[in-house]
């Protein structure tokens, strides 16, 4: 007698196959999103510590006064939230918001402002600041809030945001 399938064994294997491979493949993709949500998670702390970390370093050892007029600094529009520094040859800097709550660095050294972000929407990842507010606590302490948002251009990943809250201190 010869040792082969029969038609009763290849039919369950393949309804086997049939019921286990969609589970697979549910499996595989809930996966790969996970992955991306994390790797967003990660890309909107490094944004979040980039832009945290420029501002403190900036007002730590470049100021010796907070401001709020902005004074000396022609570049900010008037429509902007603001919040000012000078240095120790009283020269003015800060940093801005615009009505698209994008946050930038001013300064009357330099001719145009320098976005605070690393990335921008044109990358894979589009990272934006959202809801930044600054506030004088003191005559050497001031307050950022801000929020890292990421808004995905697919409908399968869910928006993500970071908020951030931190005081800066004067050193000078």
């Amino acid at each position: 007698m010869k040792k082969a399938f029969t038609i009763i064994e290849i039919v369950v294997v393949i309804a086997v196959i049939g019921f286990m491979l969609p589970m697979f493949i549910s499996i595989f993709f809930n996966i790969t999103r996970l992955q991306m949500q994390l790797l967003i998670t990660q890309q909107l702390k490094e944004e979040g510590d980039y832009v945290q970390n420029q501002i403190i370093n900036t007002v730590r050892n470049s100021a010796t006064l907070i401001n709020s007029t902005c004074a000396g600094l022609s570049l900010i529009p008037a429509d902007q939230t603001v919040l000012c520094f000078y240095d120790s040859n009283s020269t003015p800097f800060g940093y801005a918001v615009d009505a698209s709550a994008n946050v930038a660095s001013y300064s009357a050294a330099l001719a145009s402002p320098l976005q605070l972000l690393r990335s921008n929407t044109d990358k894979d990842i589009p990272i934006r600041i959202m809801f930044p507010s600054f506030s004088i606590i003191d005559s050497r302490t001031a307050q950022f809030k801000y929020t890292v948002v990421y808004t995905p251009r697919v409908n399968y990943l869910p928006e993500q945001s970071m908020v951030y809250q931190f005081y800066t201190y004067l050193r000078n």
